[in-house]
């Protein structure tokens, strides 16, 4: 019995798999099971694939031995399906995967590997590992019971980063859920525990813990955990080696070693009774549990769903732990006409909400079809009281679904006919303070449509900016969304829903000015790209500024962004006496549309003027009239890992001086990046699968990372520089000089394959590389391309 097998390149068209002993070469898989066997198939069959795989479970129990597998591509296994796994399945059905034996269920990670929607129980443990592999990826858990007799689930990373969300553990004797770095590990992973109930240990004896974080071998670099509870466990909460941000969770006891401990800005966590059942699925005991509305929407948002996927928020805050309760404590103001002022209208509840600190939700049932315009004749007062602002609840709304385009329907707009200065400002009073807005339209404000500000958190999600209605022009003059403080605030959000769309303002499409916290988000927003995700948005006679501007503030957060069509730059992090520091560039798209279309912008794709340990990785930079990032003195320790750039028509990276830098003396240099020196590719040989590339690099003591690319050929880029378009391979290298106030060489090679990277043959390949050193600071791209030839097959077990 095999699994059923299809191709998602034939769309409609089912391929059934009457053998798994040819594996698919270049099209991701789904498998749909329904039985052990099938299911056992599928995970050998998906384990020998490099492409990316789904196994789609039916609803069901499934009973399976020990699994041992070493994962070549990325993997995902949701349960929960239907019948044929035709849709997604109902919000509240899983899929058990039953053992009675004593083994584990063990997947070695080659790539991003997901659980989701699953139940294990009987094994002694399920342990996720990237141990063989050399990606930075991801490995995620989401909506999964974890009921097993040692440990629920044990995560050894050496490069992934690691997200356990909305999941509950029970049944353990020695662990709940165990996240750890490896002894070979690298620093500089991420961790995210959120919405996670670890309770009701079995047989716990004085050890027995709930959630333990090991960073010893390798700190983390962000380490959250958010909104979990931790109950019944002998020791609730372990931190080994290093400090992490605990906030609103609840735990009764703790036990931190060897540095570990708690990080000073973690608060509103809780300790007592959590009000709970004794016993799996843990639900509030409504409404006494302390655990109800009383957690917060973490960094990136709270899921869409709990682990019974109902409605994750349904009152003033989240609830603590996996599963949301129906409390809503929130009052509701209704906005029932489009008139300017008086009763029913927007001005009037905002006006009545701002008189009650309680939390209070405002929402649209306004008669007649959509569009609903308010046409606003005077400035509307800020709201100064917690808010949410819900657009979505006017009747014909609808959300956005897909990842790659804007499908949602937006009902109500708001205009300011050019005359009105801002559309709506969201005035946090104390650092406590949360507005949100939501599933709205804005035109013709004359400096910026939505406004935050003060030491509280806003969050604006769903919305239409100058597009959506063939209305006046967008104006904008200062920026579309302007962020004035206001931590930890978010654009935007991780679920499809949360996507705005906005064209550039005069100064930024998204201006995050100076907070001495920061740590705001701007998450998977269209940025001068229209809603259809292919090309520029009809801006009118609006200047188009840079896409994002962050200025003074450190660990912002800029992650899946589309961004083009400035006249400048496409994110520019500032400098000056207090400069942007620690921001995070992660999987943004700048100068290239969602459907691949040239959407560039007249500047840098990214330019860094000042501030350390700026963090780039895996951002397409494509289709940039400059350079596609550019670091200028005095910015240093600016991280490059795996980006993707090409078809800019200035260098790939420049480090100021402007141009290619020379190879010299880069010991005590304080320029951008310290000057750190470029690797040289010697040579690049084998055959179409596998080879050698020889490569040098001068520079000081110390242990390099040495990133390598591949490229369409030895062919200049657009403005004769070299590019790097695929990412193929990462070593390190250690230089050991002769004094530490000299430069020093070492040539090495590294052994290559095509089997991970999706490059269909090495041959005529252009070769190119970086070195990133202790601290981060990273190089230009080797100026010259070294083309890939055919020579002596090297093989990985040095035989030709």
């Amino acid at each position: 019995m095999y699994a059923k097998k299809t191709s998602r390149n034939f769309l409609g068209i089912a391929l059934t798999s009457l053998t798994f002993a040819i594996s698919p070469l270049a099209s991701a898989v789904d498998y749909c099971v329904d039985t052990s066997a099938e299911l056992q198939s599928a995970i050998l069959a998906a384990a020998n694939s490099a492409v990316s795989d789904e196994i789609r479970l039916e609803t069901g129990t499934y009973t399976l031995g020990a699994i041992n597998e070493v994962v070549a591509g990325a993997l995902t296994i949701r349960g929960g399906y239907p019948a044929n796994c035709s849709g997604f399945g109902t919000a509240t059905t899983r899929s058990t995967i039953n053992h009675s034996g004593t083994g584990i269920f063990d997947l070695t990670a080659r790539n991003n590997i997901s659980l989701d929607r699953l139940v294990f129980s009987g094994y002694s443990s399920v342990r996720l590992d990237d141990f063989a592999s050399t990606f930075d990826g991801t490995l995620r858990v989401t909506r999964t019971r974890f009921n097993n007799s040692v440990r629920g689930l044990t995560i050894d990373t050496k490069r992934a980063d690691v997200w356990v969300e909305n999941s509950v553990f029970s049944g353990h004797s020695t662990e709940g859920l165990r996240i750890a770095t490896t002894s070979d590990g690298i620093p500089g992973r991420d961790v995210r525990v959120q919405f996670v109930t670890i309770a009701a240990p079995v047989g716990a004896i004085n050890t027995t813990a709930g959630l333990v974080i090991d960073g010893r071998n390798a700190p983390f670099r962000d380490l959250l955990v958010y909104n979990t509870v931790l109950s019944g466990n002998p020791l609730d909460l372990r931190i080994f080696g290093q400090q992490a941000l605990v906030q609103s969770s609840f735990w009764n006891t703790q036990d931190f070693q060897f540095g570990g401990g708690l990080d000073p800005g973690s608060n509103n966590n809780r300790s007592g009774d959590p009000g709970i059942a004794s016993v799996s699925p843990f639900r509030p005991i409504q409404p006494s549990s302390q655990l109800i509305n009383n957690g917060e929407n973490p960094l990136g948002g709270s899921p869409t769903l709990d682990y019974d996927g109902d409605p994750r928020v349904v009152g003033s805050d989240p609830d603590i732990g996996a599963i949301e309760s129906t409390v809503d404590d929130s009052a509701t103001l209704v906005v029932t006409n489009t008139n300017d002022s008086g009763s029913g209208s927007l001005r009037d509840a905002i006006s009545t909400g701002n008189t009650n600190p309680a939390f209070k939700k405002i929402t649209f049932n306004i008669p007649g079809s959509c569009p609903r315009t308010i046409a606003l004749q005077t400035p509307l007062p800020a709201l100064t009281q917690d808010v949410a602002i819900v657009g979505y609840t006017q009747p014909g709304s609808a959300q956005n679904e897909s990842p790659v385009i804007f499908d949602g329907t937006v009902c109500v707009f708001l205009t300011g006919a050019n005359t009105l200065s801002t559309g709506l400002h969201l005035q946090t009073g104390n650092v406590n303070a949360q507005m949100s807005l939501s599933g709205l339209g804005f035109y013709g404000f004359s400096s910026e449509a939505v406004k935050i500000s003060g030491p509280g958190r806003g969050t604006v999600t769903g919305s239409l900016f100058g597009t959506g209605l063939p209305l006046i022009g967008s104006v904008f003059a200062n920026s579309v969304i302007r962020v004035q403080d206001a931590p930890r605030s978010r654009i935007g959000g991780l679920a499809a829903a949360e996507k705005n769309v906005l064209p550039m303002g005069g100064q930024a499409g998204i201006n995050l000015e100076a907070s001495s916290t920061g740590s705001r988000q701007v998450y998977n927003n269209f940025i001068g790209i229209n809603r259809a995700g292919t090309g520029l948005l009809n801006n009118g006679n609006s200047p188009r500024g840079v896409g994002v501007l962050v200025t003074g503030s450190p660990r912002d957060d800029l992650r899946g962004n589309s961004i083009g069509g400035s006249e400048s730059h496409g994110i520019v992090l500032a400098g000056g006496a207090t400069p942007a520091q620690q921001t995070r560039l992660n999987f943004n798209s700048i100068g290239i549309a969602p459907d691949g279309s040239d959407v560039g912008n007249a500047g840098n794709a990214v330019r860094i003027l000042g501030g350390e340990q700026h963090y780039l990785f895996r951002n397409t930079l494509h289709n940039n009239d400059g350079d596609a990032l550019a670091v200028v003195t005095p910015a240093r320790r600016a991280e490059l890992v795996r980006n993707t750039i090409f078809g800019n028509t200035g260098l790939a990276i420049d480090l100021s001086p402007d141009g290619v830098n020379p190879i010299d003396l880069d010991v005590g240099q304080t320029g951008a990046n310290d000057q750190q020196n470029y690797p040289e590719i010697l040579s690049a040989r084998g055959s179409s699968v596998q080879g050698e590339i020889r490569y040098r690099l001068q520079s000081a003591n110390g242990t390099y990372r040495i990133q390598f690319f591949a490229n369409l050929g030895c062919f200049p880029s657009i403005g004769g520089f070299t590019q790097a378009r695929y990412f193929l391979a990462e070593t390190t290298l250690s230089l050991t000089c002769a004094t530490a106030t000299a430069n020093c060489s070492a040539t090495s090679s590294l052994l290559v394959d095509n089997s991970e990277q999706f490059i269909d043959n090495l041959i005529n390949k252009g070769i190119t590389a970086i070195a990133i050193d202790e601290e981060g600071n990273t190089s230009e791209l080797t100026p010259s391309c070294e083309l890939y030839v055919q020579g002596d097959n090297l093989f990985k077990d040095g035989f030709e």
